[in-house]
């Protein structure tokens, strides 16, 4: 049984529609990531689960039970908010303290769930201090024990790393994954840092302007996007128009801006006129398979293990990233790669 199970959901705030005919599950002890730019509508599909929000039409469940229009405090999740939340007047231990409290849990039972709780954080020399008193990482720590301490089934995270510098953030996402992991916890959590999505979770739902784009594991999003969307926001790719020529079976050949190529692809292509994607690190520098190309750099950046390539082709600006060969000149006026047919994927068909 799913521990959550959204179906066909939608979300509207007078004339907009927030979230269209959204339909997902999370299993038990999984990590999902609700994926997207700003405004697509994860934060929205968030507190729709957790009943800060109630959908306009569709049902949300949990464990098999519905909660579509139970209030938060009915429902058994955790929220680990974005700027922190924690009382200011309240100490560490406090702050800890304060859901069971309101919950009336008993005194012993109480000790019995912080104590481990503030170990596995880390935060025994930190209880008597007060939030001001406190980097961002601890105050994240903090958040995040008030909630693990509740035993929530289902915990969320709306963008918890935001307010963090860079080093501090890929610190904390490890411990939050970590911690996650050894607890067996249902986690559901909303970020827009591809970086982050592909780190942390064991499936991601990719959101674009209320509707799903693609929902599977981090390698599956990035290796084999289903769309344009998913292929240019998750990492990078180039993107372009191509024409079907030819093919059968798993082998398919098509004009693009870059001439001929051929593409081999367990999917079939969706119609005559399609986009097709490939990564910029596909590119094999001085490669002699099929798919050789040779242009003419209109500039380059030097990135420290690869160099960022870039040239244009029939109007269009395309991107390799080149890894340094030890003696390679990688800065002269011409350059030839090739694509390897299998690193060329199908995507949408062109309206």
């Amino acid at each position: 049984m799913s521990a959550i199970e959204v179906s066909g959901v939608t979300m509207r705030f007078s004339a907009f529609t927030a979230l269209n005919n959204i339909s997902a599950t999370v299993d038990e002890g999984e990590f999902v990531t609700l994926l997207g730019p700003s405004g697509c509508g994860k934060t929205t599909l968030l507190k729709l689960i957790s009943g800060f929000l109630h959908p306009t039409s569709g049902t949300i469940a949990m464990s098999g039970k519905d909660i579509t229009r139970l209030p938060p405090e009915a429902r058994d999740t955790a929220m680990c908010f974005q700027s922190y939340a924690l009382f200011p007047h309240l100490t560490v231990k406090e702050n800890l303290r304060f859901g069971l409290r309101e919950k009336r849990v008993p005194a012993d039972e109480q000790r019995r769930r912080l104590d481990p709780v503030i170990a596995q954080l880390g935060l025994e020399p930190q209880l008597d201090k007060l939030p001001n008193q406190l980097s961002g990482g601890q105050q994240q720590r903090v958040a995040l024990g008030r909630a693990l301490v509740m035993q929530p089934k289902v915990i969320l995270f709306d963008e918890p790393l935001s307010n963090l510098d860079a080093k501090l953030r890929e610190i904390v996402r490890v411990e939050i994954r970590r911690i996650q992991q050894q607890n067996n916890l249902t986690a559901i959590y909303v970020t827009h840092d591809q970086a982050e999505a592909l780190a942390m979770s064991d499936r991601i739902v990719i959101l674009n302007s209320g509707k799903i784009e693609q929902i599977g594991t981090p390698r599956q999003v990035y290796h084999e996007p289903r769309t344009s969307f998913v292929a240019d926001f998750i990492g990078s790719a180039n993107v372009m128009d191509a024409v079907v020529k030819s093919g059968e079976g798993k082998t398919w050949n098509v004009d693009t801006p870059l001439g001929a190529l051929e593409l081999h692809s367990e999917r079939q292509p969706a119609g005559r006129h399609i986009k097709i994607a490939w990564r910029p690190e596909a590119a094999v520098l001085n490669g002699n398979g099929p798919n050789r190309v040779t242009v003419r750099p209109s500039h380059s950046s030097f990135q420290g293990s690869y160099t960022d390539i870039f040239f244009a082709s029939n109007d269009r600006e395309f991107r390799v990233q080149l890894r340094e060969i030890q003696g390679e000149d990688l800065s002269r006026e011409e350059l030839a790669f090739s694509i390897p047919p299998q690193q060329l994927k199908l995507l949408e068909a062109v309206a």
